[in-house]
């Protein structure tokens, strides 16, 4: 586990990097009011690009599963079927963008509606790749995983920056993005060849099993979105364009906290689904990764306490130093929702889902503090922190009763 935990690592911290050198480019390239935008943007992407996420999951869930009992036809037959669903999804979403065009762009105050319309374009692209992403990881092909982890953020900055450098805007960037993600869709097909097969006559994939497992799946990745974006719009909503900025750049540098944990959720997730699937303990794997993302988490807040200023500096320059005294608090909020984030995971890759009943309610009391409460951004920041508290106390307890329970009946037997 170790040694695929550090290869995860190496390709999902080298993308980190390159996601966050993308945003540092834009932050120097655009001004704070148009970085607030594109922030926003992104936002949508990551609660419009659930379903992918749904299904990129159930795809690792799957894959997993059919490794297990060496049925790669069944591997191919629900590939085709995965990926067909998120073209749909996605073509979907941005035929919505078009229709509600008007009405997006003036909730998040965007000048011409055609922008959220065409940034749509690359969520439909990007729900299409999430399937072949997620059946690498299943299969363990963490080499191509790595790979594909730093191959993506690498083509996205190289077009997205690319275009915005040469004075094209948000329109640029926007372009640039579509474009890495057509590429990063073909890369992964190219790379998952060797597990396909030609025919898938006779394997055991069965549809309804997949569906089964998403519709909950859905729930809990739609409230662990919810948690990390709806900050970010609602912050676009009711401040001005500056300060929205300026949040972006808080989240953007707090992030890094949980982009850094999240190579151990990757490589979790489909080691405790096989051996689930084989009839093993999966728990070991989660205390394991406690183990590791705790203490990482306790020293990234730490570091945000203590130099707060030359992060921001380093990072975005002197025009957002309105930032700093946000940092320490909200890295606070990230090293929570990491914790968080590992222990949902992980519950979905056994097949146990009773964890997304309470994410749900956390989501929905996430967004009616932040609706009543916004007067200040310490305001948004503090919100953010009780609800992750009361999600992470609730899931410990229910996880603590759980296992007393399960004594329980094993003294009775």
């Amino acid at each position: 586990m170790k040694k695929s935990i550090i290869l995860v690592l190496v390709g999902s911290l080298g993308g980190a990097f390159l996601n966050y050198f993308f945003h540092l480019a834009m932050g120097r390239l655009l001004s704070p009011a148009e970085y607030g935008t594109l922030v926003s943007l992104f936002s949508l992407l990551y609660i419009a690009g659930v379903p992918g996420g749904v299904l990129r999951t159930t795809a690792t869930k799957f894959a997993s599963k059919y490794k297990a009992q060496g049925d790669f036809e069944a591997v191919t037959e629900a590939l085709v079927w995965t990926s067909k669903a998120t073209s749909f999804l996605g073509l979907t979403f941005l035929g919505l963008a078009f229709v509600f065009r008007n009405q997006l762009a003036e909730f998040l105050k965007i000048a011409n509606p055609l922008l959220p319309v065409l940034f749509f374009g690359f969520v439909a692209l990007s729900l299409t790749a999430s399937s072949p992403l997620g059946f690498l990881r299943g299969l363990l092909r963490f080499k191509a995983f790595s790979l594909m982890s730093f191959l993506g953020p690498f083509l996205k900055f190289l077009f997205g920056v690319g275009l915005a450098a040469l004075g094209f805007g948000l329109w640029g960037v926007t372009w640039g993005l579509i474009i890495s993600s057509g590429l990063t869709i073909v890369v992964a097909l190219l790379l998952l060849r060797k597990n396909l097969r030609t025919s898938f006559t006779g394997s055991s994939f069965v549809k309804t099993d997949l569906l089964k497992y998403a519709l909950p799946t859905t729930v809990t990745l739609l409230a662990l979105a919810a948690f990390y974006n709806t900050d970010v719009i609602l912050v676009k909503h009711f401040f001005s364009p500056e300060e929205a900025g300026i949040y972006g750049s808080v989240v953007m540098i707090g992030r890094i906290i949980f982009f850094g944990l999240s190579s151990v959720v990757m490589v979790a997730f489909p080691m405790a689904a096989e051996k689930q699937e084989r009839g093993e303990n999966p728990f070991a794997v989660l205390h394991k990764s406690l183990l590791l993302v705790v203490p990482g988490a306790l020293i990234g807040v730490l570091v945000y306490f203590l130099l707060p200023r030359f992060l921001v500096t380093l990072l975005f320059g002197s025009q957002y130093l309105a930032a700093v005294p946000y940092l320490g608090v909200f890295a606070v909020f990230m090293g929570l929702y990491a914790v968080v984030d590992l222990i949902s995971r992980f519950f979905l890759s056994i097949g146990n889902f009773r964890p997304a009943i309470f994410l749900a309610i956390f989501s929905v009391l996430q967004i009616a503090l932040l609706c009543f409460f916004h007067e200040t951004l310490d305001q948004v920041i503090y919100g953010n922190i009780v609800v992750m508290t009361g999600v992470l106390a609730t899931l410990g307890f229910d996880h603590a009763f759980g296992n007393y329970s399960r004594l329980q009946r094993r003294e009775k037997d």
